[in-house]
């Protein structure tokens, strides 16, 4: 009975209906200029009102740019800032994030860096020495402090937005003499850095 109930209930004509709707509705967007790789997407694209793309170098200039310094657990901002252009002007990196940091620093104060350590895409961080013999980091914070980064995660959930969020830590202990952290970090200031929008 059911079987009967869902073969009256469906006629043998839909699929092949549907089908050619669809592939009717792909002729229609391509000839607006758009490719439809997938025939059930124009289901999808019918119920949009509006789509926001951006191919870097329309919307955006291919840059970053640091917008906001968040000091953690009572930290001076004065202190992060001294530390976060130290950094800065010490890094041999040259990619968009390092760059919107040497950007923004590029006039700041800076300590003296003993020892530098570049960014690498396995570690996800950058680091430096002081000459008082202190090591920060400045990279992922899932990274820097592993399975301690719930103690920043709320804050960062609350204060991303569209930013890319670093992590701005003190090691204590400093580096091993392959660049890894000796003892845990602790997290000092968060660093937003977002897309440059081009000015027109």
């Amino acid at each position: 009975t059911g079987v009967s109930l869902a073969v009256a209930a469906i006629p043998e004509g839909l699929p092949a209906i549907v089908t050619i709707t669809l592939a009717l509705s792909v002729g229609r967007i391509l000839r607006r200029g758009a490719v439809i790789r997938r025939l059930h997407a124009v289901e999808t694209l019918g119920c949009a009102g509006v789509i926001c793309t951006d191919k870097t170098g329309t919307i955006t200039c291919d840059e970053m740019e640091l917008k906001q310094i968040i000091p953690l657990l009572g930290q001076e901002e004065t202190k992060t800032d001294e530390i976060l252009a130290s950094i800065a002007h010490a890094s041999h990196d040259d990619n968009s994030t390092m760059n919107a940091l040497k950007s923004f620093f590029q006039d700041a104060p800076a300590r003296e860096v003993s020892r530098f350590i570049d960014f690498s895409s396995e570690k996800k961080w950058s680091g430096a020495v002081l000459e008082d013999g202190t090591g920060y980091v400045v990279g992922a914070g899932e990274f820097i402090l592993k399975d301690r980064y719930s103690l920043i995660a709320d804050v960062i959930q609350e204060k991303a937005g569209s930013y890319r969020v670093l992590t701005l830590a003190e090691v204590p202990g400093g580096f091993t003499e392959d660049g890894d952290l000796i003892g845990e970090a602790q997290p000092m200031a968060l660093v937003m850095i977002q897309d440059k929008i081009r000015d027109n």
